[in-house]
């Protein structure tokens, strides 16, 4: 099955594990990917949610290490972006499916 944005966006929002924070990081990211732009500045992240770039920064930080992202660093400004999931506990998966 291939991971869509809108069962990514389900299952982060129904998780317990992210804060309010990281989820919206997490939404302004997957719409972004949706759009066709995986590629994503901390700057242009924290304008999407109404954040600084740090706070957006230190949200993608928390998604990378908890598996909900993968993180391309490169040399410019922006990073590319990819989502994932990580092993959902069953909690979750049953209120995504309800």
């Amino acid at each position: 099955m291939k991971l869509t944005v809108t069962y990514w966006l389900s299952v982060a929002f129904a998780s317990r594990e992210l804060s309010p924070s990281e989820k919206l990081a997490g939404a302004a990211i997957a719409y972004s990917i949706q759009a066709g732009a995986d590629q994503i500045a901390h700057r242009q992240l924290g304008e999407a949610y109404a954040c600084s770039p740090r706070s957006a920064m230190r949200a993608v930080r928390a998604l990378e290490r908890l598996g909900w992202l993968t993180v391309t660093r490169t040399s410019g400004e922006a990073n590319v972006y990819a989502l994932c999931l990580p092993e959902a506990p069953e909690q979750v998966r049953k209120a995504v499916r309800s």
